[in-house]
């Protein structure tokens, strides 16, 4: 993979690296969080792609560090390994809105229920739920299954659901980019896809 490519090799496992700054390749953190949560490899590598993305992009950009110094790199990185810290990589990783964290450089990710807030259960991520593409699928899926329990009907109408869902993250503040409107429903259905509503 050459600087610059966001491709990530199906099945590549990463290099594993230790160094003395408690910084790793940004594809071995991805995988230990992945295999952490249980997730296939399509999972897994869909978040480091999302990772190396941030990662080359100037906002929003997961920091990465040099490797002997341990600093914070400057400007977007340019290096293949992308070496990354837990700190900045869990203060991503909440800042994307999703609900675990790489726990330890040893490979340990696990829901973080208890660092959200009890006002905003809609925060909290379903560990059985696929890794969420975009941060609004977390409370798109929660708002779901909440008007489910209330009308079971609304799982055979999904596009009825996904608009009842719109309008209960627009109640709470949760907006797509732009940070002017809610998801449009056609937009949210996509966060359904192969979960389990109820």
């Amino acid at each position: 993979m050459g600087s610059g490519s966001n491709k990530v090799s199906a099945g590549e496992r990463p290099h594993t690296l230790t160094t003395i700054n408690n910084i790793f390749p940004y594809t071995q953190v991805a995988r230990e969080i992945g295999e952490a949560q249980g997730w296939d490899e399509p999972t897994i590598q869909a978040l480091t792609v999302r990772m190396l993305e941030a990662i080359t992009s100037q906002r929003p950009r997961l920091l990465t560090r040099g490797r002997l110094t341990g600093l914070p790199n400057g400007e977007p990185s340019e290096v293949v390994l992308h070496l990354v810290h837990p700190e900045d990589v869990n203060e991503w990783l909440k800042g994307q809105g999703l609900g675990y964290r790489w726990v330890s450089p040893t490979a340990l990710a696990a829901p973080m229920v208890d660092a959200v807030e009890p006002s905003k259960p809609w925060l909290t991520i379903d560990t059985q739920d696929p890794a969420p593409v975009q941060p609004w699928y977390t409370p798109a899926r929660y708002f779901a299954r909440q008007l489910v329990k209330g009308d079971s009907k609304l799982l055979l109408k999904r596009p009825l659901l996904a608009d009842k869902v719109s309008q209960s993250l627009a109640k709470v503040g949760i907006y797509k980019r732009g940070g002017r409107l809610p998801p449009e429903s056609t937009t949210v259905l996509k966060a359904f896809a192969n979960v389990s509503l109820g």
